[in-house]
């Protein structure tokens, strides 16, 4: 699939020698069909719907052309012609306390979808916010970005969008309000009324319908209706995952809540409304690489945490207006040799991001990628606020961002005067307020860190914040650090106060106290002495320094506990006479508690080192068991393209078809009407006859030449491997026919993220070598449903080409191809620009088993290349979970030389080489090795506008641009016993042979549906939803229940094991597309 750079980290597209292609698109509306449809709308759709509702739902599940369906959705929510009278101009732009939430969650919508750009952003932005303003009682909560956004996507007017998202939230017959909202208006966890309507009613169903898997589910103790991932109300009312009641999988990890905080907490944690902690529970690291909890945004500051088994890396992914931190709080973060910082050019190399400082948390900004585990493994927490609210001043705690609050039960999170639990000692009119916390715990249960939030104002500090929890210096039981969130004083810091026996004696002055700690010294009274450390945001006190026995200074001690006895942080600030000056701000803090034994600093904490350092370790990014949010990408498009998108988008395809009909033979129609492969309009198979090659095409080589298949040269002689056969070999001597030739075929596939659309006359074949060549589209005509997709393929600005192995009969061996990547500018190598150059094996991404190994030369350095290997079941949208990708370099320029790439695929582990030279090995976990047959492939495709994958100066890129082939070999494996079967097919299995289509010509029948329909057989979702009612959701939970019954049955659920069925759909089908194939 693709790795990720920092800018990219956690994205939701994805590469793959690019097989995760979307189906998304209207189908195809007939004329006669659409003469219906036109009927309809003349006599009124209101009237029609209420009049013919049988006759109207049977075609609304062909789907509605896309030219009526704004009408029509309108008109299905009982709002096609009045409008309610809203100055929705006001209410759109005046801020409410709901606004800071929205603007958080704005850019987190459809970051996928290219058309959801800025400025539908800022439209979402104002629906949203003209809502929430005109509900006050109901306000804004997550998941309704998504329901807004795909109005706006469908309609395009805003004002109009804004009408029937409040008709869908609202209206009494069907409003969603219940899916977001508690019984009073407020958005808690334990109530959601129509929720859990939904739910129980998917309990009767699953018992009416499925009567076995229910009873298997009851002995499994499984919900089968459990609300699922992402604790947020938009997964709760789309997406339900299967999983053991009590627990929320939304990564590797459990999340428990209503669990009561243990009071026997080392040394006496304070036990105060226990009902409101959350517990976190870290995932087994030898089952899970790189693990992310849930994403909580606390007073502005978005807060996650981090488990990396050893030496495993993560992804920063900070933008440049955004400034992180990282606490460590188990484990090591490597130093020196072990971790470089990566620059905005991509290249590696020394770049301090802030001077070494052990009185400060990591401090991260968006030079630095990635951070990478020590032998031990690491677990952190990962912090990042945007620059700007450092200087928003905190005057009171009913304004953001201290309010901005959100993430899994953030209704539990609601700042609370601390006199309410201490009324004796905190006088209620002091400004000293909390939160609740977050207990984060280890696989085993073992408690490794509190997490709990604080705030103060200018001069309330009170004798009342000090706190003891070692009893004495000598005695340090207990690791406590308290770090800046907002400094609301110059000289906000931690105040500790020690015994004159300790201290005093050899301390008498300020000046005599180390420069470097800048401490703030008084006298306070005759049995003690105070000091203050300044904590600017991001700062902490420990565990930094403590005593030293010998002389009673403070020393750095970055393995130790605190160990000083009495302290507390101070909002000053201090005058001269140790006094506190006039009210000011509020000071914002989090407390990390910990046990010092389960903590190891590396001193320094991090250290940077150059490209000497690095050798194959560069970007390092581990699929994480979550992916994280979208980072910002760069929008501009090829700017030599923009003139082809134009003439594509007013083009129409219906015309295009039609010109074509009168070309196809009876032969060709015959052949692919025979075998109803998916498209009605299959007259493309035999258009725009590519033009005659220069020699005539290769034999086609349905027999062996000795022991090996393909086209090899007589006159070589291939290298040996021990342990493998040599079996099939492509010299590219001579052109093969891509038709008849009984190994390979072509594509007529398009990436849903790339520019291209394969065709056949992309690849050539001249000077002994294969040539994939990616340009604008001279007029080649494609129809939008595609065999090698199974769905629908948008049109494109420019044609590639894609040659591939015809079934999936290829599994254990060596596969190596030698290749040289194009250049970005034609004659000019070395400059960097947007590309993916593959080779790679592929099975049925969509379907049943995507499986996938990678190798992948991309435009953003000379030598870039990526590693990939991928594997899931029913899954067919790439996430981090699914897939290991890896960036490595080749030796010299791959635009300008060729290089031998290859890979080794074993039961037990893939090996990657270049040049001869091992560049990388997976031994499998997450994900496992692939384990089913797969095709070969070899592409040459161009991302898109964003440029998410392949390099980001897609702005640099000139057309054509060809990719060429000198070779390719593949050695079987000899442990291998079942695959490959060439010539014969005797080996595959109806899993292997199942929706495999490759173009509309390949002769091979389409075996399966998938999601229950035939092939390209469309239906529109959203469409039936919109005119059916969500009940509809309950019947398609229970039909892919059935689907998946006998894999259920077959399951035994542990503990912590959790399977992912999106049999909501809902949220998968919004959050990645708005049209469903």
């Amino acid at each position: 699939m693709r790795s990720q750079s920092a800018s990219e980290a956690s994205q939701p597209s994805q590469s793959s020698g690019g097989r995760n292609d979307e189906a998304a698109g209207a189908g195809q509306v007939g004329s006669a069909e659409l003469a219906k449809w036109k009927e309809m709308m003349d006599q009124g759709i209101s009237r029609y719907m209420r009049a013919h509702p049988d006759r109207f739902h049977r075609r609304v599940r062909r789907g509605i052309p896309p030219e009526f369906r704004w009408r029509v959705w309108k008109a299905a929510v009982r709002l096609e012609k009045d409008w309610p009278t809203l100055d929705y101009k006001c209410l759109s732009e005046t801020e409410n306390q709901w606004t800071s939430s929205i603007v958080i969650d704005v850019p987190r919508t459809f970051p996928d979808v290219k058309s959801f750009n800025e400025e539908q952003q800022q439209r979402l932005k104002r629906v949203l916010n003209a809502y929430a303003g005109c509900k006050p009682n109901i306000g804004y909560c997550q998941g309704m970005n998504y329901v807004a956004g795909l109005l706006l996507l469908v309609s395009q007017n805003e004002e109009e969008s804004f009408y029937v998202f409040s008709q869908l939230m609202d209206h009494e017959d069907f409003g969603l309000v219940g899916f977001y909202m508690g019984k009073r208006g407020i958005p808690m966890w334990s109530q959601l009324p129509l929720l859990r309507r939904y739910l129980r009613a998917c309990e009767n169903l699953v018992a009416e319908s499925l009567p076995e898997l229910r009873e298997h589910f009851i002995k499994q103790n499984v919900q089968p209706a459990v609300c699922g991932p992402n604790a947020n109300i938009s997964s709760c009312s789309m997406n339900v995952s299967l999983q053991k009641e009590g627990y929320l999988h939304d990564w590797c990890s459990d999340v428990t809540d209503k669990e009561r905080f243990p009071a026997c907490y080392p040394n006496g944690v304070p036990n105060w409304h226990p009902e409101q902690n959350v517990i976190v529970r870290l995932p087994d690291p030898s089952g899970c690489a790189v693990a992310t909890s849930p994403e909580w945004v606390i007073s502005g500051w978005s807060w996650k945490y981090v488990q990396l088994a050893p030496s495993q890396s993560f992804n920063l992914s900070i933008k440049d207006s955004e400034q992180g931190f990282l606490k460590l709080i188990r484990g090591t973060v490597l130093d020196v040799n072990q971790i470089g910082v990566q620059n905005d050019e991509g290249h590696w190399e020394t770049f301090v991001v802030t001077p070494p400082n052990t009185e400060r948390s990591l401090q991260l900004d968006h030079r630095l990628k990635s951070v990478k585990a020590g032998a031990e493994g690491a677990v952190f927490a990962l912090m990042v606020v945007p620059v700007e609210l450092f200087d928003v001043p905190i005057t009171a705690m009913d304004q953001a961002p201290t309010t901005t609050i959100s993430g899994p039960f953030s209704e539990n999170f609601k700042w609370t005067r601390f006199a309410k639990y201490y009324p004796d000692d905190f006088p209620n009119t002091l400004e000293f307020w909390n939160l609740a916390g977050i207990l984060l715990q280890d696989h085993h249960g073992e408690r490794l860190n509190y997490n709990q939030w604080w705030t103060q104002k200018q001069n309330d500090n009170t004798d009342g914040g000090y706190h003891n929890h070692t009893g004495t210096p000598e005695n340090g039981t207990f690791g406590e650090l308290h770090m800046v969130m907002y400094s609301g004083a110059p000289n906000t810091g931690m105040i500790v106060q020690l015994p004159h026996t300790l201290y005093a004696d050899t301390v008498k002055a300020p000046e005599e106290i180390p420069a470097n700690k800048k401490f703030f010294w008084n006298q306070r009274d005759n049995d003690a002495v105070q000091f203050t450390l300044p904590l600017p945001p991001g700062y902490v006190h420990g565990p930094l320094w403590s005593i030293d026995p010998a002389n009673g200074k403070p020393t750095h001690d970055c393995n130790g506990a605190i160990r000083y006895p009495w302290h507390g942080l101070v909002t000053g600030p201090i005058n001269d006479n140790g006094g506190y000056s006039s009210p000011g701000r509020y000071t914002l803090w989090v407390v990390f508690e910990h046990a010092p034994e389960t903590v190891n600093v590396p001193t320094p904490m991090l250290q940077y080192v150059t490209n000497a350092y690095l050798q194959n370790m560069v970007n390092w990014p581990i699929p994480a068991c979550k992916s994280g949010e979208a980072a910002d990408v760069d929008e501009t498009g090829p700017l030599d393209l923009q003139t082809q998108r134009a003439t594509d988008s007013q083009s129409t395809e219906s015309t295009a078809l039609l010109q074509l009909r009168g070309n196809v033979t009876s032969q060709t129609f015959g052949k692919c009407e025979k075998y109803g492969n998916c498209c009605a309009d299959i007259a493309i198979c035999s258009a725009a006859t590519p033009s005659a090659p220069a020699s005539a095409p290769a034999a086609a080589a349905a027999k062996p030449s000795g022991q090996v298949y393909g086209h090899p040269d007589p006159s070589k002689e291939y290298p040996v491997y021990d342990g493998f056969t040599l079996t099939l070999v492509e010299e590219f001597n001579a052109p093969l026919d891509l038709d008849t030739d009984p190994i390979w075929t072509w594509s007529d596939g398009g990436l849903y993220e790339g520019d291209v659309r394969f065709v056949k006359e992309q690849i050539t074949f001249s000077d002994g070598k294969m040539k994939i060549t990616a340009k604008p589209n001279p007029g080649i005509a494609t129809q939008k449903c595609s065999h090698a997709e199974v769905g629908n393929v948008d049109a494109k600005p420019l044609v590639s080409g894609e040659i591939r192995a015809r079934r999936n009969m290829f599994r254990y061996g060596r596969y190596e191809v030698r290749m040289k990547a194009p250049d970005v500018q034609p004659g000019n190598p070395d400059i960097d620009g947007n590309f993916i150059a593959t080779m790679f094996v592929f099975r049925d991404a969509k379907f049943h088993h995507w499986r996938e190994i990678d190798i992948e030369v991309t435009g953003d350095r000379k030598n870039s290349v990526t590693t990939n290997v991928l594997s899931a079941d029913n899954t067919d949208w790439w996430s981090t979970r699914i897939a290991s990708a890896r960036e490595t370099t080749c030796s010299g320029n791959a635009r300008e030389e060729f290089h031998t790439y290859g890979f080794e695929w074993l039961p037990n582990k893939v090996t990657w080489f270049i040049d001869g030279r091992v560049v990388r090995t997976h031994y499998g976990g997450r994900p496992p090795i692939p384990d089913k047959s797969a095709k070969i492939m070899m592409n040459l495709w161009i991302f898109g506008p964003k440029a998410n994958f392949g390099g980001k100066q897609i702005h640099n890129n000139r057309y054509p641009m060809t990719s060429e082939y000198d070779w390719f070999r593949f050695y079987k494996w000899d442990g291998e016993s079942t695959y490959p079967c060439i010539g014969s097919g005797s080996c595959l299995t109806h899993d292997d042979r199942y929706l495999d289509g490759n173009n509309p010509c390949d002769g091979q029948p389409m075996e399966g549906t998938w999601k229950g329909k035939g092939a390209c057989k469309v239906m529109i979702l959203w469409d039936v939803i919109m005119c059916e009612g969500l009940p509809v959701i309950l019947r398609i939970a229970v039909s892919i229940l059935q689907v998946l019954k006998d894999s259920l049955l077959s399951m035994e659920f542990e503990a912590r094991q959790v399977l992912d069925v999106d049999w909501w759909i809902l949220v998968d089908m919004v959050t990645k597309r708005h049209q469903w194939c």
